[in-house]
């Protein structure tokens, strides 16, 4: 066998022809949108801020501002019904992030908040024998069609009932009046 002889050279890849481009691939905008992102989001890792490692909360974040179309796209992907991403998109308009996170998920705030929280809205609801529901960071009237949700951030989320689910109704507030009011009056101008 000779060690000498020579392989023979390859062609270096930029001088081969590329394939065509698969027609599901995203456009140009799109793919730059995301290296964009991920250079955002990794040079604020760098800087020490957390980032929401939730996929889904992620998702929402990357549609906001894309067509409709789009996002019913992803929403069957994700196997999300379209109507419940309209409804985190929204949530994501009003607050952000941390107001999807109150939208999709249980959290258990101080007992102390919650006490409070209820003693306030307690004050401001209307004179009803129905008692408020609690769960966890969620305190209900189901007879008004209002729902305050405790955030992470002890923020009042204010939430009303739309064809059988909730929906962010205004942005969040310290105050559990506020928010009660503020779903009240959302609940109003819906109605006509």
């Amino acid at each position: 066998m000779n060690h000498n002889a020579q392989l023979p050279l390859a062609q270096p890849l930029w001088e081969h022809d590329l394939p065509p481009t698969p027609t599901s691939a995203p456009y140009l905008d799109r793919i730059l949108e995301t290296a964009r992102d991920a250079a955002d989001r990794a040079q604020a890792l760098l800087g020490g801020k957390p980032l929401d490692a939730d996929p889904l909360i992620d998702l929402v974040r990357l549609l906001h501002g894309r067509p409709t179309t789009e996002a019913e796209t992803a929403a069957t992907r994700a196997g999300l019904r379209p109507a419940q991403l309209r409804r985190l998109r929204t949530a994501f308009t009003i607050g952000g992030a941390t107001a999807v996170n109150v939208a999709l998920y249980l959290n258990t705030p101080q007992p102390s908040l919650i006490d409070h929280t209820v003693q306030a809205i307690q004050r401001v609801r209307p004179a009803t024998a129905a008692p408020l529901k609690i769960l966890r960071n969620r305190i209900t009237d189901a007879e008004a069609g209002v729902q305050i949700r405790l955030g992470p951030d002890s923020l009042c989320y204010p939430f009303t009932v739309l064809q059988d689910d909730w929906v962010l109704a205004r942005r969040a507030t310290p105050s559990p009046t506020e928010a009660y009011t503020a779903a009240r009056q959302a609940l109003r101008s819906r109605r006509g």
